[in-house]
């Protein structure tokens, strides 16, 4: 006797014979921003990341987007009242493989009125 094969039960079962593909983080983030972005269709989208001192965290912020989808987007940071870059900011980023050290801290009177961000 013969039994019918459901749908959930053949797409398990080729889901095991194909081999499996291990992704790194980029690629990971990478493949999703290509999902949400149409390339060539519109321009390069501008990010700004905000804060108080932009001495730390909207530079790390900056640091991962600029890593990660810097090829769809646009990315900036500023702060209302800049203050120099924490060295431990500089030091935790490194130990993790991102280098900050050339980035500088900025003032948003960089920005307004010369960078449009929508």
């Amino acid at each position: 006797m013969y039994r019918r094969v459901s749908d959930k039960e053949q797409m398990f079962n080729s889901s095991l014979t194909r081999p499996l593909r291990i992704l790194n983080s980029d690629q990971i983030y990478s493949n999703r921003l290509k999902s949400y972005l149409k390339v060539g269709v519109m321009e390069k989208q501008r990010v700004l990341f905000l804060c108080t001192g932009n001495s730390c965290r909207s530079q790390m912020a900056e640091a991962f987007l600029r890593r990660y989808a810097g090829q769809y987007l646009e990315v900036y940071s500023a702060g209302l009242e800049p203050k120099p870059i924490n060295p431990y900011t500089i030091q935790v980023m490194d130990e993790i493989g991102f280098d900050i050290s050339g980035q500088t801290s900025k003032g948003v009177e960089v920005y307004l009125g010369k960078v449009l961000f929508k």
